[in-house]
């Protein structure tokens, strides 16, 4: 079972339309060492092709991450992360 989190807030900025996401997810087995690298370039890869902003913190333990960036592109990153988060049976 994955435990998942994520809350958004509204960040100060001229366009009005950046967010800011804090989410976590911790698997109750981890990731495993061996998955650890692929997964790290999906986060790079997504965060890219989206224009996301933040860090995102990767080990065997599980994820934390802190986005900003448009609503539509936070919530493109989720639906992605998810679909990640399946693949690797998480």
């Amino acid at each position: 079972q994955v435990t998942m989190s994520a809350t958004t807030n509204i960040l100060d900025c001229e366009t009005g339309n950046s967010m800011i996401a804090l989410y976590y997810c911790y698997p109750q087995k981890g990731i495993p060492a061996e998955k650890i690298a692929n997964h790290t370039d999906f986060h790079k890869d997504a965060c890219q092709s989206l224009k996301l902003g933040g860090r995102i913190r990767v080990s065997e333990e599980g994820i934390n991450g802190v986005l900003s960036g448009t609503k539509d592109d936070l919530m493109a990153y989720e639906e992605r992360l998810r679909r990640e988060l399946n693949v690797l049976h998480l």
